[in-house]
């Protein structure tokens, strides 16, 4: 299971207004007194905030009973109780509203929130959790964070006689707890679309996405004649707080073009992929519409075949793909990278670079930015060895701390190994006109014995 996303649109400001620590002891533990507990909710972004109102705020102790809830308004934005010392879970909540959502009304710390019809159409869900220690004044600040993914769907040239569109995707999560994970009990969503201006249209919908790898998209086309169904699967889970638009138009097949922005969301995300009736197709981010920048994948011969994570020649090895005995496919990086670098500027330094006679340098794709990520996070030992292993052998090492910031994704989008959502979900975040990022090149090779 995983937590939400990662990002932030509003900010609860948890101020505990309360005495030390010392001034609680009584010869019973058990006799403390009442801590003032006050709470306000700003804005971290400029803009219409009315919409995120009420913010629904839980309280559970350190068992994870149920203390109270409060609704803060838009009128009002502040809320005050008393708490006794001791640890206490807190959960805020935005667009948590019972026409389109199924929770208890005194919750325990892990109760879920369902959705009544395996998605909303109106209530995009958004979340924040903390933990935090009673017992003396202290400012905390919990992001409020989208953990709904956006669905949308638009059809063009389907046959006139058409007399409805259906969609399911699945898999999704069934649920969401309270302390902010997603459940393992998965379903499937079935959309209605709506025939307007010349396209069949649904969505956008909120749904909760799930860890599943492939997300099986079904689209049935209904007619007199009969039900034409088509299918594809999405290599790649589907992520909280990014919207998803499958445009398609109709040719004996689908073809769907995926990508619409939400204000406020992360950036969409865009694949290209064909449907055919009857048959089950494949694809993913990379897969579909390729970042990599690589027309070709060049030979190098070696005495040997380097193993992943391993220095060869100049370079490092990072990945590997057998291909036979003799040959295999690798994704090597460079030794060298180059800070302080606009992104419009980076491309004509991946052209003229070279090194050991291998030219047409590239930046990783988002896949294997997340892979990348996933094997090396920055507060990993694995990130440790993989630093030491540079450094042995003279190569540039990957910086994280001080908000570094790597470009990807055709030089369009940047990340940071230490900037993640709560559940440890790497953010890629677009690339701005006017900061310096580093970059790294990277490059797939394939390396035959000689």
């Amino acid at each position: 299971m995983k937590n939400i996303s990662t990002l932030s649109l509003l900010y609860l400001c948890i101020i505990l207004t309360a005495c030390s620590k010392q001034t609680l002891e009584t010869e019973n533990d058990n006799l403390t007194e009442d801590l003032p507990v006050n709470i306000s909710v700003r804005n971290s972004e400029t803009g219409n905030e009315d919409k995120y109102f009420p913010i629904s705020l839980y309280i559970f102790n350190e068992e994870g009973e149920y203390i109270s809830r409060q609704d803060i308004t838009k009128e009002d934005k502040t809320f005050s109780t008393k708490l006794k010392a001791g640890s206490y879970s807190i959960s805020a909540f935005s667009g948590l509203d019972n026409s389109e959502y199924t929770f208890p009304e005194s919750p325990v710390y892990d109760d879920i929130i369902e959705m009544k019809n395996s998605y909303s159409k109106t209530h995009p869900l958004m979340a924040g959790h903390h933990d935090i220690e009673l017992s003396q004044s202290s400012d905390v600040t919990i992001p409020i964070e989208y953990c709904v993914t956006a669905v949308g769907f638009s059809f063009s040239d389907v046959p006139t006689d058409a007399t409805g569109v259906t969609l399911n995707i699945s898999p999704l999560s069934n649920s969401y707890t309270f302390s902010g994970r997603y459940t393992d009990n998965t379903s499937k969503a079935e959309v209605e679309c709506i025939f307007s201006d010349g396209l069949w249209k649904a969505g956008p919908i909120y749904v909760f996405p799930s860890e599943a790898n492939n997300v099986l998209l079904s689209v049935s086309v209904n007619s007199e004649s009969g039900t034409e169904t088509f299918n594809y699967t999405y290599k790649n889970s589907l992520l909280p707080g990014v919207p998803y638009n499958f445009k398609g138009k109709y040719n004996g097949g689908f073809t769907v073009n995926v990508g619409f922005d939400i204000e406020g969301w992360q950036p969409g995300i865009d694949v290209d992929f064909d449907l055919v009736p009857g048959e089950n197709t494949e694809g993913g981010d990379t897969e579909e519409n390729p970042d990599s920048g690589e027309t070709e994948v060049p030979t190098v011969y070696s005495d040997y075949l380097p193993e992943p994570n391993s220095i060869w020649k100049s370079f490092y090895v990072w990945t590997t793909k057998e291909i036979s005995s003799t040959e295999i496919e690798a994704l090597i990086i460079t030794p060298d990278q180059w800070p302080d670098i606009l992104a419009k500027d980076a491309q004509a330094t991946l052209e003229w670079y070279e090194k050991d006679g291998l030219s047409n340098w590239r930046t990783f794709t988002e896949e294997e930015t997340r892979a990348f990520h996933k094997a090396f996070p920055g507060t990993s030992e694995a990130f440790e060895d993989l630093n030491w292993l540079l450094y042995e052998n003279n190569h540039n090492q990957f910086y994280c701390f001080n908000k570094e910031r790597y470009l990807c994704r055709n030089l369009e989008y940047t990340f940071n190994l230490v900037d993640v959502s709560s559940s440890g979900t790497l953010i890629i975040r677009q690339a701005g006109d006017k900061t310096e990022y580093y970059l790294r090149p990277v490059k797939t090779i394939k390396i035959k014995l000689q």
